[in-house]
């Protein structure tokens, strides 16, 4: 085993719209097929991905809600490790948000799972795996769902000064606690294999603002078009993949695999 693959889930691993992962499978096989750990990490909750994993029959660590929990395979199933003080603090501060915008801020908790099932595609047993909340609170703008970037950062130094962090994904805003996230995850996950393996060259496949960091991690990320065609703004130091979606996290794992070969 040479290396250690991260990706995201949703945009990535798995289509924005559709959820199939069938233009991805072949990048799956591939690092199966070398040995080489596949590691999700998403904004997912464990329960979600600990069912991605029996999907896709994956053995490695995963990490959850965007870094605040870590998920480690043991005999008798994962063990899991989160941060912060936990989600009814993170609630206490969206009204911080909610001045700071204008707008009301409405956590997943408050939605109830039809209209989860409504904004995001998935069926309602999956939208009830998706409330299964442990250390972070999604939320959406009543009226328009995402912050732009400017107010990400705007109302990220408001939230440091109250031990949390702000980021986005492709569906929801994510108020996280401070001193997670998930290039910090990657960063662990990766200590925890260099105990027993020699020092692991590591890639990373990710589509959204709140996947930079993990890109950034690692020693070659790639940054995974949007399904128009498009992709996030900061690229400098990354790869950008032609494709899109599934068939961009393959193309990402194939050109991975000639890096860490030569």
């Amino acid at each position: 085993m040479k290396g250690i693959f991260f990706t995201d889930i949703d945009g990535t691993l798995i289509d924005h719209f559709t959820y199939s992962f069938a233009e991805s499978m072949e990048g799956v096989n591939l690092l199966k097929e070398r040995g080489i750990p596949l590691v999700p990490v998403s904004s997912k909750t464990f329960d979600e991905i600990c069912l991605l994993m029996h999907e896709l029959d994956l053995t490695a660590p995963f990490v959850f809600e965007n870094g605040c929990g870590i998920a480690y395979p043991g005999i008798n199933g994962y063990r899991f490790e989160t941060a912060g003080e936990g989600v009814s603090r993170l609630l206490e501060l969206l009204h911080i948000v909610e001045d700071y915008t204008g707008e009301k801020a409405l956590p997943l908790a408050e939605i109830s799972p039809e209209d989860i099932c409504r904004l995001t595609g998935l069926t309602m047993e999956k939208a009830l795996l998706a409330l299964k909340r442990k250390a972070s609170v999604p939320f959406i703008l009543e009226g328009r769902n995402l912050l732009s970037d400017s107010e990400i950062a705007g109302l990220g130094e408001l939230l440091s000064q109250h031990g949390a962090i702000l980021t986005k994904g492709g569906r929801f805003n994510h108020l996280l606690p401070a001193g997670t996230g998930k290039g910090e995850a990657v960063k662990r996950i990766a200590d925890f294999y260099y105990d027993c393996m020699e020092y692991p060259l590591t890639g990373a496949a990710g589509d959204s603002l709140n996947d930079l960091a993990m890109l950034r991690a690692v020693k070659r990320g790639y940054l995974v078009r949007k399904p128009d065609g498009s992709h996030v703004n900061e690229t400098e130091g990354l790869f950008v993949t032609v494709n899109s979606g599934p068939a961009g996290f393959t193309e990402a794992v194939k050109d991975y695999l000639e890096y860490i070969m030569v």
